[in-house]
């Protein structure tokens, strides 16, 4: 390269290097006079550029220190907003290392966890009742609503069993022991089955108090009525049966579709005495 062009070439660099100076740009600037010096290692005035870039360099360092420690303190204060624009700062001046980004995670921790709470007391504050409003007022028992809750399934539970046990004693007592019933009823169609009428569960309470009438169990057929309603659809035949179920018992002697006479307290013949 000859004199002309080495002069060109450094005057070239020298005002490229001087662009990233007033850029800021300090670190290039310097990498740009570094080069002059590769042309002529006795340039005066690249050293001297060189120079000044590296005193800013520093003061811009020295700056970006404060700006940490500063973010820093003010994180430790819990002032979220100010430390994350000092810590800010201090990454503009070119101060972004590793403890600079640890230091603004951390401001950012906290201020999500300010606001959290912040969230938390204004949701407290709408809850929190006025004592003047709230004289005299009695505040309702939740235990005791859930008790009542828990108790609620407790009648129904209590009817489903009596009905099943109504339905079951009349099935045993229409059907008789297993021995007696006819080999044909275990080979029944499904379809026979479903055409078959189903009686409503009150006509099975009645069923079931006549049979124990008829058994001579007199106090036990009216204890089954009584579980029925009077709007149940059986209402002539229960209040009939339950007048001659009461006029039987006061008459003391129970006349049963054999002809015998025994007592309402009597046991039914063949079966042994409870």
């Amino acid at each position: 390269m000859g004199g002309e062009d080495r002069a060109a070439k450094i005057e070239q660099l020298l005002q490229f290097g001087l662009d990233h100076y007033v850029q800021g740009q300090f670190d290039r600037a310097v990498d740009v006079w570094t080069r002059v010096l590769f042309l002529d290692r006795t340039h005066a005035g690249a050293r001297a550029h060189i120079g000044r870039a590296r005193a800013a360099m520093a003061e811009r360092l020295r700056e970006s220190e404060a700006l940490l420690h500063a973010g820093v303190d003010a994180c430790e204060r819990g002032q979220a907003v100010e430390a994350r624009a000092l810590l800010t700062k201090a990454i503009q001046h070119g101060g972004a290392n590793d403890e600079v980004l640890a230091a603004l995670d951390r401001v950012e921790r906290l201020g999500a966890v300010g606001a959290t709470a912040s969230g938390d007391t204004v949701r407290l504050r709408g809850r929190v009742r006025h004592p003047r409003r709230d004289v005299g007022r009695v505040a309702p028992r939740r235990p005791r609503r859930r008790a009542a809750l828990w108790l609620l399934p407790v009648p129904l539970v209590m009817v489903a069993a009596g009905i099943a046990y109504i339905a079951g004693g009349w099935a045993s007592s229409e059907l008789g022991p297993t021995g007696a019933r006819p080999r044909g009823v275990s080979s029944m169609s499904l379809e026979s089955v479903d055409s078959l009428p189903v009686p409503s569960v009150p006509e099975l309470a009645l069923r079931r108090a006549e049979a124990l009438a008829d058994e001579g169990h007199l106090n036990e057929a009216l204890g089954v009525l009584a579980t029925v309603g009077r709007g149940a659809g059986v209402g002539q035949r229960l209040e009939a049966l339950r007048g001659q179920l009461q006029r039987r018992l006061l008459e003391g002697v129970t006349v049963s579709d054999r002809g015998t006479v025994r007592s309402p307290d009597a046991a039914p013949t063949g079966r042994p005495t409870p």
